[in-house]
């Protein structure tokens, strides 16, 4: 192997693997991971489920990426001109931030993962997709704030 590709090698490796304590810029896989949200938020709306229209294939995969769905395209969608778009960044926004509070949606739990979920939605503007747009900007606006700091533990 010449050594420009060795070079090429190892910048690939360290590269692909990151570092963790770097706190600038993108690492690879931050990059692989923002371009799949943002594929994934321009088929929100594709095929949805038949029995709950507000979820589709792209709000699943969305909600198991986590809160690099918020970070890179959910959160614009909660301004969409469309109602169903919003339901459906709506439900990603809350199942995310379910599973970061510590409680499983769907579970009839209502411990202390729960009511720390819910104080997260009231202190962020409990948004609704069909609440009014003045309510749902405001409540836009404390969920980007939320997700940056967030971003930064």
């Amino acid at each position: 192997m010449r050594k420009t590709e060795a070079m090429l090698v190892l910048t690939l490796l360290i590269t692909s693997a990151g570092c963790s304590g770097h706190k600038g810029g993108y690492h690879t896989r931050d990059v692989v991971t923002k371009a799949k949200v943002e594929d994934l938020v321009k088929r929100i709306d594709v095929d949805p489920d038949m029995l709950h229209g507000d979820y589709t294939p792209a709000v699943r995969e969305l909600t198991k990426i986590g809160m690099p769905s918020l970070q890179y395209g959910v959160l614009e969608l909660l301004l969409s001109t469309n109602e169903m778009t919003r339901s459906r960044a709506e439900n990603v926004l809350l199942d995310v931030t379910a599973i970061d509070s510590g409680w499983t949606p769907g579970t009839a739990d209502e411990g202390p993962a729960y009511q720390r979920w819910l104080q997260l939605l009231k202190q962020n503007g409990s948004y609704r997709f069909d609440g009014p747009e003045d309510e749902r900007r405001s409540s836009y606006s404390n969920w980007v704030r939320w997700v940056q700091e967030r971003s930064k533990q």
